[in-house]
């Protein structure tokens, strides 16, 4: 069993607690495979029947998760991993990925190691293809690095 947060609800215009439910693994994989609620925004968009996701670490950002907008779904381009309802699993891989390239990769004044910088684009490749089996049913994945 797992441990899920339910969305909050809203008293008064404040966010209620959060209340909390148990998940079988049966009912795990199905919310796995199953596309995310539109995102909360002021825009009341609606997602493209096929979205696209991009991979691709960046300055100044947390998370190397990109999502272009269009008129009818404003995500407002830079992602999370929540807004896909990815895995932990998934989320650490990313994490740990994204970390590497702004502690090892991005910085200008050096060269980086061409080990560590061949490890981290063969990663990037296995976090894409993890991204296709997690959310290839609504969304193509795109990676640049």
């Amino acid at each position: 069993m797992v441990l899920y947060a339910t969305e909050p609800a809203l008293a008064d215009g404040e966010p209620a607690l959060l209340a909390w439910t148990t998940v079988s693994p049966e009912e795990q994989d199905a919310i796995r495979h199953t596309p995310p609620p539109p995102l909360q925004g002021t825009w009341g968009g609606k997602p493209p029947a096929r979205r696209t996701v991009r991979l691709f670490p960046d300055y100044g950002r947390d998370w190397p998760l990109w999502e272009n907008s269009t008129e009818t779904w404003n995500v407002g381009y830079a992602t999370t991993p929540n807004d896909y309802g990815l895995s932990a699993e998934l989320t650490q891989r990313i994490r740990a990925w994204h970390d590497v390239w702004e502690q090892e990769l991005s910085a200008l004044d050096r060269d980086p190691d061409a080990v560590t910088e061949a490890r981290w684009r063969a990663e990037g490749h296995r976090i894409a293809e993890l991204l296709a089996a997690e959310i290839g049913d609504y969304a193509d994945i795109e990676h640049r690095f």
